[in-house]
């Protein structure tokens, strides 16, 4: 861990008070389960990504020999989910958010 210093601080702390579990691949064998149905029953073809359910086994721990460490595994997720390829790029990050306004981010005129 880097220290408060770090100009990254912000940024990684920002992403570990995110709540976990945002993809699928890390849900409860019964939420994966129920997407999968409805996936089926109100989709004429399926929608990617395929394969939704094992990205931790297959991807993660496979290819990459990653740990089942939750930890580490939701690190994996985070990467994946808010990743520009392979790296994270905070302002990237900030551009699929707004604020009430439809604004990313405030400005004064002056």
């Amino acid at each position: 861990r880097e220290s408060d210093a770090s100009a990254r601080t912000p940024f990684v702390n920002y992403l570990l008070a995110e709540p976990w579990s945002h993809l699928p691949s890390s849900w409860s064998v019964e939420g994966k389960k129920t997407l999968g149905n409805m996936l089926k029953k109100y989709t004429k073809t399926p929608l990617p990504p395929h394969n939704f359910d094992k990205w931790i086994k297959t991807n993660w721990r496979d290819s990459c020999e990653g740990s089942t460490d939750p930890f580490e595994e939701n690190a994996a997720l985070i990467v994946v989910q808010r990743s520009w390829d392979d790296v994270l790029i905070p302002v990237y990050d900030m551009m699929s958010h707004r604020n009430g306004k439809y604004q990313n981010g405030g400005r004064k005129r002056t």
